[in-house]
């Protein structure tokens, strides 16, 4: 059985859209079972918060079972990071928001193209890509943290497998108002 703990993760990292919140006896049955941990303190979370779960858990039941997985082994992969590294990815996420869409678009594009190159092509671009990173961190001014110049605006971003996903219908996981942590970049490719 899923664990609560999952399943609260997965319905906040799913949720966005625009529906009422609803109350607690407002909800269907099967909402209140699936989310019957959060019973007790659901009328006093912040509307925004419970409409966050409520569309989270929509799109939780819309998915099949490898979407599911899917979803799964990125929530395992999340959860056993250091704190360090999720914080850092939490970050990434926030830039990535941040950016407008013209941005968004171009990251999408360039990491779609990335992940069409043969596994060693990508590890090879991973491996520049790093060494890049690290010499621009050795070299980097000191008023220059945390700007987003053309020269950081993607540091920090990771290059891994933990990267944007597809669900069922074609739309990208963390796309939008929708993202699992994983990364937004282009895998290396030039800015």
């Amino acid at each position: 059985m899923i664990n609560k703990r999952f399943m609260l993760f997965v319905l906040i990292l799913l949720s966005g859209g625009a529906h009422a919140a609803p109350s607690w006896n407002e909800l269907s049955e099967g909402q209140r079972q699936a989310l019957s941990s959060l019973e007790s303190r659901w009328n006093s979370m912040e509307e925004l918060q419970r409409d966050n779960i409520v569309n989270g858990l929509e799109r939780w039941n819309s998915l099949d079972t490898s979407g599911r997985q899917r979803v799964q082994q990125q929530f395992d992969r999340f959860s056993q990071l250091e704190d360090e590294d999720r914080l850092n990815l939490r970050q990434q996420f926030d830039r990535f928001q941040g950016m407008d869409e013209s941005r968004k678009t171009e990251l999408r594009n360039a990491y779609d193209k990335f992940k069409k190159k043969p596994a060693n092509e990508q590890a090879e671009l991973r491996k520049k890509f790093d060494a890049q990173r690290a010499q621009k961190k050795v070299s980097k001014p000191a008023g220059a943290a945390g700007k987003n110049t053309p020269d950081n605006r993607n540091e920090g971003v990771d290059r891994s497998n933990a990267g944007s996903r597809r669900d069922d219908g074609g739309n990208r996981s963390n796309g939008g108002n929708h993202n699992d942590g994983g990364s937004q970049g282009g895998g290396g490719s030039k800015r």
